[in-house]
């Protein structure tokens, strides 16, 4: 038999064991609830990553439909242009902002005006080609087209070229063409 002393002692080593391991689970515990917070954490921050490349995704998507949308729009313009003439269908393009006259547009900006003049049938179709485009923070559609005009109808024969940039404004969910710049 044990006796009373060495029986407390016993009890002593067994409660300190006991407490010991509990302070080592505590630990564990603690060690874990930290572990847990980090992962959360960085779940979070995916989570906002992939939210935003989402949207950048659609933002693309919807920058490339525009793209084919309005590309088919201003090739209709340019060809308006070449001739001279603007049908119902080529009007029906046109935001409020644009006068059709007879050898011109005219686009009535903030206070100044914008002119782009007919090409009198001497525009090369084989050179027409669009050389970018872009959606902007103003939801503002711009896209450029590198146009040449035939050099046999021009004085000197000369190769004349340059960069029409198309912008285009949605108007009640309809995409219209508010100006049109020459860039050369």
């Amino acid at each position: 038999m044990l006796r009373f002393g060495q029986g407390f002692a016993v009890i002593l080593v067994l409660v300190s064991l006991i407490l010991g391991g509990c302070s080592q689970k505590q630990q564990v515990i603690n060690e874990l609830k930290l572990e847990n917070q980090k992962l959360r954490s960085e779940v979070t921050a995916l989570w906002h990553i992939t939210k935003e490349q989402h949207a950048q995704i659609e933002q693309a998507k919807k920058r490339y439909e525009l793209r084919n949308t309005l590309d088919i729009k201003a090739r209709s313009i340019i060809s308006a242009l070449n001739k001279g003439v603007f049908g119902e269908a080529e009007q029906a393009l046109l935001s409020e902002n644009v006068d059709i006259q007879t050898d011109r547009l005219v686009f009535f900006l903030d206070g100044h005006t914008n002119e782009i003049l007919f090409f009198e049938n001497r525009l090369d179709y084989k050179r027409v080609r669009q050389r970018y485009y872009e959606l902007d923070e103003e939801n503002r559609f711009i896209t450029g087209y590198e146009v040449a005009l035939l050099p046999g109808n021009l004085s000197g024969g000369e190769d004349k070229r340059g960069v029409l940039v198309f912008i285009f404004e949605e108007k009640a969910n309809e995409w219209k063409l508010a100006n049109i710049e020459a860039d050369r």
